[in-house]
């Protein structure tokens, strides 16, 4: 009975030391996936800014930058707006990409009026409106045969109003929404990346 006893403690020792190894294996698994995560981030804001210097003349509001990264699924937050006199993230959302560009990520792009898919590359943002979705903000793209006819298109932020996908509409959720517009309607620019 003893040796039957000391041996379901080693077992219990050895399972333990396993399990506890495993937990530290996963916590540094998943350290080195944020960093990289950030890394990326990083990547992008900085051809953001790139981008935004080459259409610094379209620009009326210099204060806030939004970019939207189509690598990473509509699962996860994929849009933020940086304010570039602090130099911190004030919104990080999820946001939608079009029906027809994939499914759970971002994968075809058109420029194409009736394309029902999503458009890349840089766009400065125009005037709010009340539309069918409620609050939304007006887009033009600065990228010819790449997104400049947004406008013709009617790609714009709005509501999500319970849909996943759009025919081509940043989609957010409804405060969200509504404190993006508000902040940076009327001559933002916005980088909409895919590697």
């Amino acid at each position: 009975m003893k040796k039957i006893f000391i041996g379901f403690i080693l077992f219990a020792l050895v399972f333990l030391s396993c399990s506890e190894k495993s937990v530290i294996e996963a916590d540094k698994q998943k350290s080195v996936i944020e960093v990289n995560k950030q890394e990326k981030i990083s990547n992008v804001y900085l051809k953001a800014k790139q981008e935004q210097k080459k259409y610094k003349k379209y620009i009326k509001k210099f204060k806030y930058l939004i970019i939207i990264d189509y690598d990473l699924p509509y699962t996860e937050d994929r849009l933020w707006v940086y304010n570039t006199e602090t130099n911190n993230i004030i919104i990080k959302s999820k946001v939608s990409h079009a029906h027809k560009s994939g499914d759970l990520t971002a994968e075809k792009f058109s420029n194409k009026v009736g394309s029902n898919m999503s458009s890349l590359g840089s766009f400065i943002t125009l005037n709010s409106y009340k539309g069918k979705f409620g609050i939304s903000m007006r887009l033009k793209g600065l990228e010819k045969n790449v997104n400049n006819n947004a406008l013709k298109r009617g790609i714009v932020f709005h509501d999500k109003k319970g849909y996943t996908w759009s025919l081509g509409c940043f989609m957010t959720e409804k405060t969200i929404n509504k404190k993006l517009i508000s902040l940076t309607k009327n001559g933002t620019f916005v980088y909409v990346h895919k590697t």
